[in-house]
């Protein structure tokens, strides 16, 4: 009498089992999905901070764009326009040392539009004559003028997309640029009364 021996199948080899389980398959799409959230974090943050920063330099600038428009004294050259406008803009450190400011008059033809006619100047970390591009020039009454300012900033993530992509000098410095433009007040535009009571402006008609 023969008796049926069941078949025992060859053991798989460890290649063979590693290659078939599932186990840490969510561990793979972690490592995947991982770095491409954490950039789009970092590039966010870069962008609000760089967002921050313009913004702040913006008012700055229009704050101190209102000061020389009315000549009433708080801007007198370019050290007291630039101390006004770093004065309000908190977020930007060694703020003097990195701003370059263009103060000029904009020639209008009749009928045509007036332009700047260059690419915004900024400061060369590297060289230590580049705050001679200033420009400072006030201009006349009814002339228009234009005022940029250039503010070179450290990034907050070098090594991201955002912060490469801004980058303009070797050391990975982006300029934050902003400007304002205007008319001068005319010169001796208004007539007031004269010294003395108000009154006598009425003596041959009084008012109403």
């Amino acid at each position: 009498m023969t008796r049926n021996i069941p078949f025992a199948p060859r053991s798989a080899s460890p290649l063979t089992r590693f290659a078939r389980t599932e186990a840490g398959s969510a561990t793979v799409e972690f490592v995947i999905v991982f770095p491409i959230i954490i950039l789009m974090l970092l590039m966010g943050f870069e962008a609000s901070y760089y967002m921050l920063r313009t913004v702040m330099l913006d008012r700055a600038t229009d704050l101190a764009a209102r000061h020389v428009r009315l000549a009433d004294g708080a801007v007198e050259d370019l050290a007291s326009l630039k101390q006004e406008i770093c004065a309000a803009t908190l977020i930007i450190p060694d703020c003097t040392e990195l701003l370059q400011v263009e103060l000029r008059t904009i020639p209008v033809v009749s009928g045509g539009t007036g332009v700047l006619d260059d690419r915004p100047r900024c400061v060369d970390v590297f060289d230590t004559g580049s705050a001679a591009n200033d420009v400072f020039l006030t201009g006349a009454g009814n002339q228009l003028m234009a005022l940029r300012v250039c503010a070179i900033s450290d990034p907050l993530f070098p090594t991201s997309v955002l912060a490469s992509r801004l980058a303009v000098d070797a050391a990975g410095n982006y300029a934050v640029i902003t400007r304002s433009s205007w008319v001068n007040e005319p010169e001796d535009s208004t007539g007031g009364a004269p010294e003395g009571d108000v009154d006598s402006i009425y003596e041959d008609e009084p008012p109403p």
